[in-house]
């Protein structure tokens, strides 16, 4: 079963990159200083909008990783925009910002909760996890803010500001967008060729714990919950976000998240040394462990 569901990755992956051939046109760029052009604007010739994300020989990973993450939040339903690969082409031409690798970004419906900086309508916060009360009531509004978080907690994804969480008032929706930073710890390691010894484990054993993840920062707040002071949207909060989890761990186990991951660098041609292959193993583990034990904590509390 295993070996068919790494197939069906390989196989959605592959079909994931693209070579421009639709007629997409510029209606703008964001302006980011010394990083021109690398936020595009575009629309296809059915008015559908669309974010390209242009990446220079530094921000390989960072490509890799945005495919990654909306590739599993939408592969079990989590609301995320879906992004594919990009890889030169007539349009990267036309940008002329010299780079040849981009992501394709769907734009998700509604609107951003506020600027970073805010404090959003309903009082609204999902960085980080789920870190306090104001939190975890956050997640009690909706159930999309439940799966969106959840996802950040499998992918250890920090980055869940206001301005990566869209709001359709139409439907009542929440998406969430740019899992550009998922495992960002991997893409500060690194890329060299390097004798993995008893001594380099240790050191790569040092720089995980030190880490504060997601799922660890979260189970620490589980920890201080008392189940009689929960309210019935609070603990259908918690029970929602646990099912996602354990719909994320069956369907994605460290083996097969490793394998997505080097099937999406060889889309793009980036080749991950033994040395850093062996410490992108231990993250998910170690993210895996404190993920299963947010899964068992919500349990406890029941």
């Amino acid at each position: 079963m295993k070996n068919y569901f790494l197939e069906i990755v390989v196989i959605i992956c592959t079909f994931s990159t693209i070579v421009c051939q639709e007629p997409w046109h510029i209606i703008g760029y964001e302006n980011r200083g010394e990083f021109e052009k690398r936020i595009v604007f575009l629309e296809d010739n059915t008015h559908k909008k669309f974010v390209l994300k242009c990446y220079d020989d530094n921000q390989q990973e960072e490509a890799i990783s945005e495919s990654i993450g909306s590739f599993i939040g939408g592969s079990i339903g989590v609301p995320v925009h879906t992004t594919s690969i990009m890889m030169s082409g007539p349009l990267l031409a036309e940008i002329s910002n010299g780079t040849s690798l981009a992501t394709l970004h769907e734009c998700v419906p509604g609107r951003q909760l506020g600027k970073w900086f805010e404090v959003v309508e309903h009082d609204i916060v999902l960085k980080g996890g789920v870190l306090s009360e104001r939190h975890l009531n956050s997640l009690a509004i909706n159930d999309d803010l439940c799966d969106i978080v959840a996802l950040d907690i499998f992918l250890n994804n920090k980055d869940r500001h206001h301005e990566n969480c869209f709001f359709d008032e139409s439907t009542s929706r929440y998406y969430g967008i740019d899992m550009g930073d998922i495992f960002l710890e991997v893409q500060k390691i690194p890329n060299i060729e390097k004798d993995i010894s008893p001594q380099q484990i240790k050191m790569f054993l040092i720089l995980i714990f030190e880490k504060k993840i997601v799922a660890l920062n979260t189970y620490c707040f589980l920890q201080t919950i008392d189940a009689k002071n929960l309210s019935s949207q609070q603990k259908k909060a918690l029970q929602r976000l646990s099912d996602t989890l354990e719909h994320l761990v069956a369907a994605y186990s460290i083996d097969s998240l490793f394998n997505l991951w080097m099937s999406k660098s060889q889309e793009i041609d980036y080749v991950y040394t033994k040395y850093k292959q062996f410490y992108l193993r231990f993250v998910l583990a170690f993210n895996m462990y404190w993920v299963q034990r947010v899964i068992n904590q919500i349990h406890i509390i029941f």
